[in-house]
């Protein structure tokens, strides 16, 4: 560089700035990109926990209103007084519960009609 003229120093300077800028510049986009993709990564890790917090929820309701239907099909006493009954309504033989005399099956054990 000593060999240089003032000309040849000044263009090699403003070489070296360009070359610095674009470095830094090219940083620069990287980290913004890196930033990206970490908020798409933590987006997705967000999007992740909310299903599963709600896969948690549904099956957590299932799994209530399924111990309730089988609370009411074990509590449900048959009916005793015929009076709730109209012409061709039958009884369950498998579960006792009072069908009416449009059901081919029992719309409780899914058991079929008797005669």
């Amino acid at each position: 560089t000593d060999d240089l003229t003032p000309e040849q120093r000044a263009v090699l300077a403003q070489i070296r700035q360009k070359q610095e800028e674009r470095e830094k510049k090219e940083a620069e986009e990287k980290a913004q990109k890196q930033q990206a993709q970490q908020a798409v990564a933590a987006e997705t890790a967000y999007q992740n926990f909310w299903v599963q917090r709600q896969m948690a929820s549904l099956m957590s309701l299932y799994q209530q209103g399924h111990a309730l239907q089988q609370e009411r099909k074990t509590a449900a006493p048959p009916p005793t007084a015929q009076s709730d009954y109209w012409e061709g309504d039958w009884t369950c033989a498998k579960c006792g519960d009072h069908q009416f005399a449009r059901n081919r099956e029992c719309r409780n054990c899914g058991a079929p009609r008797t005669k």
